[in-house]
């Protein structure tokens, strides 16, 4: 009877151990898509913050930042410009005067941008922060239903995320180039940022980058790192699905 209780038990064990093989199949699936979520809500998370980086520098008027002197060198001012936008922006009055204008205001229509380079500027940006956040939303409500992307979607937002690094980066090198013409429509600029030398248009002779900048290059250093996560999100669904 020990004999026979034996035998039953380590047929009960073995059968307790045992395992179909759809069940395996359905363990390694979990363990593929838990690894490959890793990745998708990493690219979620920093395409998310990417876009608030790029949509903040991106309506910030601290684009450039310079400083104005008057006459007596009694009084100097923090002057900050965005392609759209001004803050304590200096005015010329009809008697010749310059009096400056300590609010952040934006131009009142697109024409009235000073310069084309600004104008397009603008355009090129603000679609590129537009579709940034397009993105990131949609990577948002993939995280509530992982099975709607698959494995072409996934290439085809990686493929617009490239599209809206460079349209942002294009939009960035024609700003500089504007100056030219703000500086010949409105000549208090020089007052600001000196002399425009087209030799080196990237080079202001008295103003400098300021945050909106910064936050941009923010931006776009981590939609940088999002294309590495979407490319390896990609992979990992072609490979699994």
């Amino acid at each position: 009877m020990l004999i026979q209780d034996d035998t039953n038990e380590q047929k009960i064990i073995e059968s307790s151990s045992y395992k179909h093989p759809d069940d395996i199949e359905s363990d390694h699936h979990y363990h593929r898509t838990t690894h490959l979520l890793c990745s998708f809500v990493w690219w979620t998370a920093l395409s998310l913050i990417a876009s608030l980086l790029i949509a903040a520098g991106f309506w910030l008027p601290y684009w450039i930042q310079g400083f104005y002197d008057d006459d007596n060198g009694s009084q100097i001012t923090t002057i900050t410009f965005s392609p759209f936008r001004r803050c304590n922006f200096p005015v010329i009055n009809n008697d010749g005067n310059v009096n400056i204008m300590f609010k952040c205001i934006r131009y009142e229509h697109f024409d009235d941008i000073p310069s084309l380079s600004w104008k397009l500027t603008t355009l090129l940006v603000g679609l590129g922060v537009l579709f940034s956040i397009l993105v990131a939303l949609i990577l948002l409500f993939a995280c509530c239903m992982p099975n709607a992307l698959t494995s072409s979607n996934t290439c085809l937002l990686v493929i617009v995320q490239l599209l809206i690094i460079l349209v942002i980066i294009t939009g960035c090198i024609i700003y500089p180039l504007g100056w030219n013409d703000q500086q010949q429509q409105q000549q208090q600029i020089q007052h600001i940022c000196g002399a425009y030398n087209l030799e080196k248009p990237f080079e202001l002779e008295k103003c400098q980058p300021s945050l909106s900048i910064y936050l941009l290059a923010s931006g776009l250093i981590l939609l940088i790192i999002c294309l590495m996560f979407g490319i390896c999100t990609s992979r990992q669904y072609r490979k699994f699905f």
